[in-house]
């Protein structure tokens, strides 16, 4: 792992230290790490909610049928053979 020092208002490492005492968590590294996944999770969900709207918006939807998804691997194939990529 790596290390990260990090400066905080004594308010919030009071609040961390309780997190911990508390049991919530065995220890503030662990509160730190859950509150960036949390973070990270938040910002895909956003992300992914914002390009499913953008689908949404693109046009009027079509039937995705087996032949849908034959025709775009064909198509990606030979997108890759024009590259010069097996």
């Amino acid at each position: 792992m790596t290390r990260l020092i990090v400066e905080l208002p004594e308010q919030i490492k009071e609040y961390v230290d309780e997190q911990v005492r508390t049991g919530t968590f065995p220890g503030s590294n662990e509160y730190i790490c859950e509150l960036i996944r949390a973070d990270q999770e938040r910002r895909a969900a956003a992300e992914l909610e914002m390009q499913l709207l953008q689908g949404l918006e693109s046009g009027e939807a079509v039937e995705w049928t087996s032949d849908s998804a034959s025709s775009i691997r064909q198509a990606v194939r030979a997108r890759g053979r024009k590259a010069g990529v097996d």
